[in-house]
């Protein structure tokens, strides 16, 4: 297997991922024969999901993420061997904090020999640089001075200066300011998403935003306990693994929402566990086929591809866990709640109409609008007051109007 670069501890937890993935493969199956209760068992879930988020919070918070230099800013240095290191990249990254005690080193090194441009073949080497003073990123001295002091050391002949990246701290901040909007943009579409999609209930775009936020909070939370770097593939795999949970999800709401409008006197509760009941063999399949992917990626794909195949991995067995075991159930209890809501309002209803009743009908009152009588003149209103009968003022002539005919005589 050494053209493969896959070690023997490497072969050990490829042997353990077989039985374990096999075994939920016999697993999942067995719920085609019969049905078991998962809904009815959700407290212990529940559990099991607090225990691993406290330890992934305690993670994030208590060890802290090992943030790369796409968010701390600093130097990155492509180089070329001309020969096959046996060297580790850790033993090379010791090579530059030797003659640098304040850097901030990490190296990749690539699996086989890769032809440029002009035909030569190299060994890919990636090494990451962040500087001790404010300038986190090297200037050209410093990044030639680190690039001749391997190139000594090594001894494997010149190296090819393949590429040079400088990322000033500004740009890191910007990065990871945009990371974290783009996570709740897409928190909050998608909560519009689903909300929508299942007629307007907002029970199920909640549980499913609360399934991904937990998915989200599990997968950093394992990378800061392996170390890893966090960069910018980190973030472009945590948003993947946002939209896999969510997929899953609606899998089975959708068979939820068939088995309402199919079986309508049923019980909720009742209904959501045999969906997912019936969705599990398709849930489990669908997570095996991209966990092989993400195991071949982590083992053979070489340490380019180790971090961001590592994110993956957690995120979708978390994602598939996720969409069973956590958000069905919510969706379970958020109708729960909303029915003794919708009860306690009735019961609140139902007591005012009963006091009311005791109370007895209330007085009625005229609703008919007072009318009208004609305004009197200023004669007859001082004669009603004086008493006196004085004469009333003349008839005002009537205005003649152009056409009219002259009375005769």
């Amino acid at each position: 297997m050494g053209a493969l670069n896959v070690t023997t501890s490497d072969m050990i937890s490829l042997a353990i991922w077989v039985l374990v993935l096999g075994a939920a493969v016999y697993w999942a199956h067995t719920f085609r024969v019969k049905h078991r209760e998962i809904i009815g068992n959700r407290k212990y879930f529940y559990a099991l999901s607090a225990v691993v988020l406290l330890f992934c919070l305690f993670g994030i918070f208590g060890k802290g993420l090992n943030y790369g230099l796409d968010f701390t800013g600093g130097t990155i240095l492509e180089l070329g061997s001309p020969k096959m290191l046996t060297l580790k990249s850790d033993d090379i990254a010791q090579m530059v904090r030797d003659g640098h005690p304040g850097y901030d080193v990490t190296v990749q090194l690539g699996n086989e020999l890769l032809p440029d441009s002009e035909g030569h073949k190299y060994q890919k080497i990636l090494v990451r640089v962040r500087g001790a003073n404010e300038q986190v990123s090297l200037n050209s001295e410093e990044a030639a001075k680190v690039r001749a002091e391997l190139e000594q050391k090594l001894n494997v002949g010149p190296l090819a200066n393949v590429a040079e990246t400088s990322i000033g701290p500004t740009i890191s901040s910007e990065l990871k300011t945009g990371a974290i909007k783009a996570l709740i943009i897409a928190c909050i579409l998608q909560l519009i998403y689903i909300t929508f999609r299942f007629g307007n209930q907002l029970r199920f775009g909640v549980s499913s935003v609360l399934a991904v936020i937990h998915d989200a909070i599990v997968m950093v939370g394992f990378y800061a306990w392996s170390g890893l770097p966090v960069d910018s593939s980190f973030v472009a795999a945590l948003l993947t693994i946002t939209s896999y949970s969510l997929m899953d999800t609606v899998v089975v709401f959708d068979r939820i929402r068939e088995h309402q409008h199919n079986d309508v006197d049923a019980d909720f509760a009742e209904i959501t566990n045999r969906s997912v009941c019936e969705t599990m063999t398709r849930s489990v399949n669908a997570a095996l086929t991209t966990i092989l992917v993400c195991i071949c990626l982590y083992y053979i794909g070489g340490e380019s591809l180790k971090g961001f195949a590592f994110a993956l991995l957690v995120g979708v067995v978390t994602g598939g866990y996720s969409s069973i075991f956590f958000s069905s159930p919510l969706v379970v209890d958020c109708d729960t709640w909303a029915k003794k809501r919708d009860a306690l309002r009735e019961e609140e209803l139902r007591r005012e109409a009963a006091e009311k009743a005791a109370k007895g009908p209330e007085p009625k009152t005229s609703s008919r609008r007072p009318v009208a009588r004609p305004r009197k003149s200023e004669s007859e209103a001082a004669a009603a007051e004086g008493g006196s009968s004085a004469p009333a003022a003349a008839p005002r002539a009537r205005r003649r109007v152009k056409g009219m005919l002259k009375k005769k005589g």
